[in-house]
């Protein structure tokens, strides 16, 4: 029953009748309504947490930030750790790979000189274990003179937490809207917003390692970071 509840309410979710940053009836209510007990109502919410699409607090209730189910999917990277975890627990499907040479748009989006020669790789963005549901858009921007073998494990994210460790990163993350080909690949509305995560690697001495591009939905997914509302006694001083 409660996997019948919470699929229930994934579905109005999806269509609109509780939007993101909206509240999910409470325990009680979804007790009366669907005739059920505490415990089945809790479980059911649990699923909802479970995947990702809600966030629940005592004595505020439970909040929509997703809406579709994410698990634990995070676009945005704190770590090396998380790196690894975006890059091993997804992959690119269908995609497609060719060799350009960065004008200067393009390499002051990448952190690269102009007219390197770089392996561009784009595609559908999947969780390994859910292949038909998109989680964004990826491009994959390589230097041309990486072995295959180098290009083909970045690709496949083949490549430790410590690896990982060695290089730079600087992350971006900016708003975009989704053009119709976007949003028919991603399952999204045309026009619709889009969180647009830019990881640009760099080797300790500077020199370009590689770039990664990944448009999401952003219905989809919500930031939620932590804000100190301490005040600093020197600063107040």
């Amino acid at each position: 029953m409660y996997l019948q509840i919470a699929q229930q309410l994934a579905g109005e979710i999806a269509s609109g009748t509780y939007p993101v940053g909206s509240q999910l009836p409470t325990e009680a209510s979804l007790c009366a309504t669907h005739s059920i007990s505490r415990s089945t109502a809790r479980e059911a919410l649990r699923c909802l947490v479970d995947r990702g699409m809600i966030h629940r607090m005592a004595r505020v209730g439970s909040k929509v930030i997703a809406a579709a189910p994410v698990a634990d999917y995070q676009p945005v990277a704190a770590n090396a750790q998380d790196l690894v975890a975006f890059a091993s627990g997804t992959r690119l499907m269908s995609g497609s790979d060719c060799q350009l040479t960065a004008d200067r748009q393009l390499a002051l989006k990448l952190g690269c000189r102009a007219g390197a020669a770089l392996y561009r790789y784009a595609g559908v963005r999947c969780a390994r274990d859910k292949q038909n549901s998109p989680l964004c858009w990826s491009e994959l921007y390589i230097p041309a003179d990486f072995s295959e073998s180098a290009r083909r494990a970045m690709v496949e994210g083949a490549f430790s937490a410590s690896s990982a460790g060695q290089v730079r990163v600087e992350q971006t993350v900016s708003a975009d809207l989704l053009d119709e080909t976007l949003a028919e690949k991603l399952q999204a509305a045309p026009h619709s917003a889009a969180l647009v995560i830019t990881r640009r690697h760099h080797f300790p001495d500077g020199r370009f390692y590689a770039a990664g591009i990944h448009t999401h939905p952003a219905d989809r997914y919500q930031l939620n970071l932590p804000v100190s509302t301490s005040i600093d006694a020197a600063a107040e001083a």
